[in-house]
């Protein structure tokens, strides 16, 4: 008898136990105004019908059988909300770019948080991060942006350290990315499959003006026609030189239809069933 329960014993601890692979992740971004957030949020629910998913967004919520869940929160998404609140007040666009810089870092940093402490099989991002912090280059530095630029300054920002030189110009051009890599900081994630949702910077601006908020600082027509054209010409990179599924939507479509065509795309990119290894 004891030795029947010291090989079970034995046998319990040289069991190998299978642990979730990291998260698929998808994200659905867009200029400011365009549905992005809404429909990110149905495209989480829906797929929580055969996936445990977390929908990283504003606040962070978590679906399972199409049924919002409880989260324990985490001390990062407060501090990120902090700064994304504090991004909103800014004047200029000089005063949005430090604040902004910081809670989309933070942004990324939570969907590692989020693998950890939640274990979904599927992360729903309402914008992405990394595409977000390359588009932006449009407004700031429109000069210097081409798809060359931006495919480069994607490799240095997801870590692929060995493919840049330190002595390439992008450095000079963009002093921002000399910092991210002195400081450790290009470890960002590209998604597993996006969706750009494209609508019209005038339409984007009547939304916005029809919820009767304060505009943000590059919520005008002008910045936010940049802006679409930074998320276009980032969309095309990711694709080409990434291998990214990518799906572009009409944002000024019927809801059902936008809503359908996403979640098709969703459910076609994202694993038939829950993995391990």
């Amino acid at each position: 008898m004891t030795r029947e329960l010291s090989e079970s014993e034995t046998a319990k601890r040289h069991k190998r136990y299978k642990r979730p692979k990291p998260a698929f992740a998808f994200a659905v971004y867009g200029i400011d105004g365009s549905g992005k957030s809404t429909l990110s949020r149905i495209v989480a629910k829906k797929l929580s019908d055969a996936f445990r998913v977390c929908l990283v967004s504003d606040n962070l919520e978590f679906y399972e059988n199409e049924n919002q869940k409880e989260l324990q929160p985490l001390l990062t998404e407060k501090l990120r909300e902090a700064l994304g609140r504090h991004a909103k007040t800014a004047k200029s666009l000089k005063q949005y770019k430090i604040p902004k810089l910081a809670e989309l870092l933070l942004r990324d940093h939570i969907l590692g948080e989020v693998q950890r402490w939640y274990t979904p099989d599927i992360i729903v991002q309402d914008g992405c991060p990394l595409i977000n912090l390359a588009a932006w280059a449009k407004l700031y530095k429109e000069e210097y942006f081409d798809t060359e630029v931006c495919a480069k300054a994607i490799r240095i920002l997801t870590g692929k350290r060995e493919a840049i030189r330190k002595d390439d110009p992008i450095f000079k051009k963009f002093h921002e990315l000399a910092v991210f890599r002195r400081f450790r900081l290009d470890h960002m994630r590209l998604p597993d499959a996006v969706i750009f949702l494209d609508v019209a910077p005038a339409v984007s601006i009547q939304r916005i003006q029809s919820r009767g908020e304060q505009r943000q600082v590059h919520e005008t027509e002008e910045k936010l026609a940049k802006l679409r054209e930074g998320y276009l010409l980032v969309t095309q990179v990711v694709e080409k030189e990434f291998n990214i599924p990518i799906r572009i939507l009409d944002g000024e479509s019927e809801i059902d239809k936008v809503t359908a065509s996403a979640i098709e795309f969703a459910k076609g990119s994202s694993p038939r069933e829950p993995e391990y290894e």
